[in-house]
This record gives structure tokens, sequence and C-alpha cells, in this order.
């Protein structure tokens, strides 16, 4: 009989398995909508270590193990990226796409600016061009928020809470910016002043 290693299975432990596979069929899963208590995670790292390990702990082995399992398997993780990569970053950007659309949508599809001369198709004043519009803070501090959160996530608050946020398009937001002196490096630009 041949050597059963991890993943192979004989004919006749496939069998077995399958077996006991058709038997379990109606019974109940006892770990059915249950999540792991803090303790009981420690008691599993435990059986498999040897340590108790906390939860930053466990993060930290575990990125671990992930950038040596990148480092020693380059081929596999080349194949994936040709396989997944480009269509991954594609869904991402029709994705971000459409969320920008909704908020737009939902802040009023044109400038905010009641100085915006834009003069629109249909003669009326204020830019609703999507492509020149921008997700603007109306009382400023987008910088910071940028750095705290990602675009999606940025995007989403919009949506969700509208009211700290406002449409403009890109002349009007510079203009905005420069009266209220609404720039992350304050100390640059501190001859505009007055």
């Amino acid at each position: 009989m041949a050597e059963v290693g991890k993943y192979e299975r004989t004919p006749e432990i496939r069998k077995k398995l399958s077996d006991a596979a058709k038997q379990r069929i109606g019974e109940k899963n006892p770990f059915f909508n249950k999540t792991h208590t803090e303790e009981s995670k420690q008691k599993m790292s435990r059986t498999r270590t040897g340590l108790t390990l906390t939860a930053a702990q466990r993060a930290e082995r575990k990125a671990q193990h992930t950038q040596e399992w990148l480092a020693s398997h380059p081929d596999r993780v080349k194949e994936y990226d040709q396989k997944f990569l480009k269509p991954r970053a594609d869904n991402n950007r029709r994705r971000r796409q459409e969320l920008r659309k909704s908020v737009i949508v939902k802040l009023g599809g044109k400038c905010s600016s009641s100085m915006c001369r834009w003069l629109n198709t249909d003669g009326t004043l204020g830019c609703s061009d999507p492509r020149l519009l921008q997700l603007d803070h109306k009382d400023g501090g987008g910088s910071r928020e940028r750095r705290k959160l990602s675009y999606d996530k940025m995007l989403k608050k919009a949506l969700n809470d509208s009211t700290d946020y406002q449409l403009l398009c890109a002349c009007c937001n510079w203009l905005k910016a420069h009266e209220q002196k609404e720039f992350s490096n304050r100390e640059k630009y501190a001859h505009l002043r007055n």
C-alpha cells in the first residue's frame, strides 16, 4: 500500500471519509453561528505553537509567515498576479466610478458655489460636467481626512452623511482653497496670508 502523505488519500480513505460525510448530512453543525472568544483563540495558538499568543502577536506571526511564503514562492505569486491582478483592478475602478457617480447625484450634480460662472449647454450657470466636479469639505480639513481614509471610504462617508461635503468644479474648489487658506502645508503658503 502506498504511503499516505498529507494531501494524498487512498481510495479506501476517501470512501470512509465520504461515508462519514453522508452520515452527517442533516445533522446541525455545532459551530454554526458561533465565533471564537479571545481565550479560545489563545488556547488554539498554544496547541499549535506551544505559546500563548495575544491577538497582536498572532497577527504579527501571520504577517511574518505570509511574507516568508511570498518570498519563497515567487513563481506562484507571479502566476497569481498575471491571472487576477488586472481583473481585480478593473473591478475596483468600476466600483469607484459607480460610487463617485452616486455621490455626485446625491450632492445635486452641479457646482454648489454661487460664484460659479460656468455656462452649461442648457443655459444655466454652475458646472454640471462630472469630469470637472470635485468633492469638497465645506469646513476644510480634506487633506487630514485623506491621510486617514481611503478614497473609497471618503466617498462612502459622503454618501451616508452629505452635510460635511459639497460639490465644486475644479476652478471654484481652488478659489475656495486660496480664499480660505486651506492648505496642508501652511508654512509653505504663509506669504499668501494677509
